[in-house]
């Protein structure tokens, strides 16, 4: 996906995905957490969640959530507040961590190097959690949701269309397009 025009990133950090833009975008950043060098990059940065956000109905052209809507609360809010800021033709583009063999394959790797960087850093006790993680299939404290192609793009038809998913390796790909204007973007 290559955002166009108005860019809203949702759960933006410090900015880091601006620098991928092309010049002629306007990036808005909205993160829950205010980080330290958040403004570093110089884009408007607003503190807020992604299941409230502080924009009129279809003020941006697109939304992207890259590494975050397994992090938030309720996605399904997210999704739906993404489809009323964005105009009518509008792309929502999702990256996330996706979810192998209902999800146990995919966190395996996550918490053996959770596992790992405890041993590294002494901590004996978070190493036998973490691998007992590994084993239990346990969820983190940082991953709220785990989805798959199927859940991701079940989340989003309930307003968007035209729904593209793709997994490359541990990473899923979502595309969709906000209904209205003949689909300018498809």
């Amino acid at each position: 996906m290559r955002p166009e025009g108005r860019v809203l990133d949702l759960g933006c950090g410090t900015g880091f995905n601006q620098q991928f833009l092309s010049n002629g975008q306007t990036y808005v950043g909205i993160d829950p957490l205010l980080l330290k060098g958040a403004n570093q990059y110089g884009f408007p940065f607003l503190l807020g969640m992604a299941e409230y956000l502080p924009f009129r109905e279809n003020s941006f052209d697109s939304a992207v959530c890259i590494a975050t809507l397994d992090h938030v609360g309720d996605p399904a809010m997210v999704i739906s507040e993404s489809l009323r800021i964005l105009r009518p033709g509008g792309v929502l583009g999702i990256m996330n961590k996706g979810e192998i063999e209902g999800g146990r394959v995919a966190r395996y790797g996550v918490y053996l190097r959770l596992g790992l960087r405890k041993l590294r850093y002494g901590n004996i006790a978070g190493l036998k959690r973490g691998l007992l993680e590994v084993v239990t299939g346990a969820e983190d404290d940082f991953h709220m949701h785990h989805f798959d192609r199927d859940s991701l793009s079940t989340l989003c038809a309930s307003g968007f269309q035209h729904i593209d998913t793709q997994m490359v390796g541990n990473t899923l790909f979502l595309r969709a397009i906000k209904p209205g204007m003949s689909d300018r973007r498809r």
